[in-house]
């Protein structure tokens, strides 16, 4: 597990690391941000994939068809992007697509994105909650396809998590357990009202907000390395926003538990301000009224895109 005083060290090796963003896919591990490909993944194409997902699996509460059905879909996606993808299956219905691709020097460290994909019954199609987290993770899957990394890249997506995080809660106790060596878990739950939002947004309490674990201090300072500095992310309140210590609870809690270090990125400070949080009305619709219109909503995903992707890259190139 990545420990304080490496997570400060690493802040420090994203400092020199270069402001340059390159485009071409490097044919060996990058040595510094400025060497990682360009996401080839736009705003729309992730909007888009949230619109035809939680359509398509409406209803996919954890156990029932649409969220086996959705499982498969998930599983075919990600093995089709070249992972080695398994389903994990526990007490029965509580499933996680896991997808994992090798490092070429240091395999046994782990870095690991994590999303569910289920939703509670009367929200229907659940674009928001979590249909974007869900394809956020399989966007950023895409994206470190074709790219050497020097850790294994773990891509998990996960029902069970409207229960209690109860599918994230066995894999992270399984890694626990195995003593799998992780440098950071990065968890997606509700993105995309983010930073920029449009003159007409409704939420008054949106950012690109960044958190971390109770005891992961040191990725403060790496949090700001890479969105304000390398990506030169504008720092406040309704833009790109460092919180500090996590405050919400998803999946990252069942990691933070088991003793990983965590970090965790949402469009909204707090759930409630969604104001079809759970209701029948989170659809597409809704999340752009939020934003401030549809082409606000593909620009914070994409911001939210490029901030994980290239935190992961500063975890890995330490």
């Amino acid at each position: 597990m990545l420990t304080r005083r490496l997570a400060l060290s690493l802040a420090l090796a994203v400092a020199v690391a270069g402001t340059g963003v390159a485009s071409a896919a490097p044919h060996k591990a990058p040595r510094a941000l400025k060497d990682y490909p360009t996401p080839p993944v736009s705003g729309k194409q992730i909007a888009d994939g949230v619109d035809a997902f939680a359509t398509t699996f409406a209803r996919r509460v954890t156990g029932t068809p649409a969220q086996t059905a959705a499982t498969t879909s998930l599983r075919d996606e990600l093995t089709s992007l070249g992972y080695a993808v398994e389903v994990q299956t526990s007490r029965g219905v509580l499933q996680a697509v896991v997808a994992t691709k090798k490092g070429s020097t240091l395999p046994e460290e782990n870095i690991v994105f994590g999303g569910h994909f289920d939703n509670v019954a009367q929200t229907v199609t659940a674009h928001y909650d979590n249909g974007s987290g869900a394809r956020m993770v399989v966007e950023l899957a895409r994206s470190y396809a074709k790219v050497t990394t020097r850790r294994s890249l773990v891509f998990a997506l996960y029902n069970g998590e409207e229960e209690g995080a109860l599918a994230s809660e066995q894999m992270a106790a399984d890694f626990a357990a195995r003593k799998v060596k992780v440098s950071a878990y990065l968890g997606f739950d509700m993105v995309g009202i983010a930073w920029p939002l449009g003159p007409g947004a409704t939420a008054s309490d949106a950012c690109l907000c960044l958190w971390r674990g109770a005891r992961d201090e040191g990725f403060d300072a790496l949090q700001a390395e890479v969105n304000h500095r390398f990506l030169k992310f504008p720092s406040g309140r309704n833009q790109v926003s460092i919180e500090g210590r996590n405050v919400r609870n998803s999946d990252e809690a069942s990691w933070a538990d088991a003793g990983f270090p965590t970090l965790r990125w949402a469009g909204l400070r707090k759930a409630g301000t969604y104001p079809q949080y759970h209701q029948p009305g989170d659809n597409l619709s809704t999340i752009d009224t939020v934003a401030g219109g549809h082409a606000f909503f593909e620009k914070g995903l994409r911001n939210t895109l490029l901030s994980a992707y290239y935190t992961a890259a500063a975890l890995d190139l330490k």
